[in-house]
């Protein structure tokens, strides 16, 4: 199977420091904001979620993200977040 070509590379696309309603898929915006809303508010250290973009093409891409959250005596002092496409994972289980 060949896969449709796309560019993913966030810095390329100068998406490393954008908003990322700037490129969700419309529909999981609310869902992505939620997540990671809650993840502030709780102080959860480290999270995992898979979502859509579109691509600078229009073309969809799946990322899968982990958000880890650096804690200092209950402060927030910084975040360490790791993207992949996992695009082809997501056609081989459809």
């Amino acid at each position: 199977m060949k896969l449709p070509k796309r560019d993913t590379d966030f810095e390329k696309q100068g998406r490393k420091k954008a908003n990322f309603k700037n490129w969700v898929k419309d529909e999981y915006k609310d869902l992505v904001e939620k997540f990671y809303q809650n993840q502030f508010a709780n102080k959860i250290e480290s999270t995992y979620l898979e979502f859509p973009t579109i691509t600078d093409d229009g073309d969809e891409a799946w990322v899968g993200q982990n958000v880890r959250l650096v804690l200092s005596d209950g402060w927030i002092m910084g975040i360490q977040t790791t993207a992949r496409d996992i695009t082809e994972n997501k056609i081989i289980e459809n």
